[in-house]
């Protein structure tokens, strides 16, 4: 049963006797209750919830608020409010084991907060007051929860809309299936990747996977490859997938894979130098010093290629043998052409202030429009 009393008894111990209906009150004995005024502070918030910034990392945290009166839920809506105010604090703390508070966010008017450039890891508590009429002295309620636990709305495409599962969390059960299904979904990136289980010593290993080449889809086994001792080795493949190492540099028109230094028994040090297997939409644009110039990979890599300077004479402009195509633009001065050329085989000149569309066949590079 609940007994009516005023606001002034709060924190006022008191004798009380409950009895059934038809017994006196004699029967019983008395008991003391002190009224905290409990059923008038707010509930504590529920559902704390975050996600963060691709970019900035700023975390954008939302929580529901709840209340003691006219709580219902209808209409599938938030629960009026019955307070006079609404306001919140929302506590950072530097672990989940809430012992040490890093931050405080107060001023909160609604059931939101940004934290900015917020590392993970932190535990967060939000901290709701109230304030009914003729009370403003009664307590707030509180609810906490780490950030490891709130769900990350983050994907890879880093827009507003999440194409992703949120990240395995402490409390979870069976972590090794869900780490195992993202690794499932995410194994065709790995082709080519270092791979830990076979690299020992001088031996690099590496994933296999589906591979195009000149648009058959090829099948690529793991592999290993042995280094040399005391150098550093280029890891590289062909654009058939056949992987290799030499200890002078990446050859031209091959698949860049990694540097790996060794030293006299074992891999020292590794740079993963792997690009997708697909040119990339942009330009290059070469100021030339009026000699002949080879592109490196990442220059090579954007579709348009253009190239400036004053030359003195015709130049060779060398560009990796692997499938690519291009559209150049021969845009220095001194009326000389450009030959656009592989390491071997033979090349196509462009004139000077002319475009054209050529591309690589894997032993030359030839034509696919005239210059215009």
């Amino acid at each position: 049963a609940f007994v009516v009393t005023s606001a002034n008894t709060i924190g006022l111990a008191k004798l009380y006797r409950g009895v059934t209906d038809g017994r006196s009150l004699d029967a019983v004995s008395d008991q003391s209750f002190t009224y905290r005024g409990v059923n008038l502070r707010p509930l504590s918030p529920v559902y704390l919830n975050g996600n963060r910034h691709p970019s900035t990392n700023d975390w954008t945290l939302t929580w529901i608020r709840r209340t003691r009166v006219g709580g219902a839920w209808r209409d599938y809506v938030d629960a009026t409010l019955s307070e006079a105010t609404e306001s919140y604090e929302v506590e950072i703390y530097s672990s989940g084991a809430y012992t040490t508070i890093k931050r405080t966010l107060t001023g909160l008017s609604s059931a939101t907060a940004t934290y900015t450039s917020r590392p993970a890891g932190h535990g967060l508590r939000v901290v709701s007051h109230t304030l009914r009429k003729n009370l403003p002295d009664l307590c707030c309620r509180r609810t906490r929860i780490s950030t490891n636990q709130i769900h990350y709305e983050g994907n890879t495409s880093r827009d507003s809309t999440p194409t992703f599962d949120p990240p395995i969390v402490q409390s979870q059960a069976s972590k090794e299936v869900t780490a195992n299904a993202y690794f499932d979904a995410a194994s065709p990136a790995t082709i080519f990747g270092r791979r830990q289980s076979t690299t020992s010593g001088l031996t690099w290993g590496y994933y296999g996977g589906r591979w195009l080449v000149d648009s058959l889809l090829s099948i690529i086994t793991n592999g290993t490859v042995t280094l040399t001792a005391s150098t550093t080795n280029y890891v590289e493949a062909t654009r058939a997938g056949v992987v290799s190492k030499n200890t002078t540099g990446f050859t031209p028109g091959s698949i860049p894979l990694y540097a790996v230094i060794t030293g006299a028994a074992t891999a020292t040090s590794y740079t993963d130098y792997r690009i997708p297997n697909y040119p990339v939409c942009g330009r290059t644009v070469k100021a030339l010093s009026d000699a002949n110039y080879t592109l490196t990979l990442g220059e090579a890599l954007p579709q348009i290629l253009e190239c400036t300077g004053a030359l003195t004479a015709q130049r060779n402009i060398t560009v990796p043998l692997g499938a690519r195509q291009w559209t150049v633009f021969n845009n220095t001065t001194g009326g000389f052409g450009l030959q656009f050329i592989g390491a071997t085989g033979t090349g196509v000149v462009v004139a000077a202030g002319k475009r054209a569309i050529i591309y690589a066949d894997g032993t030359n590079v030839v034509r696919a429009t005239a210059d215009v």
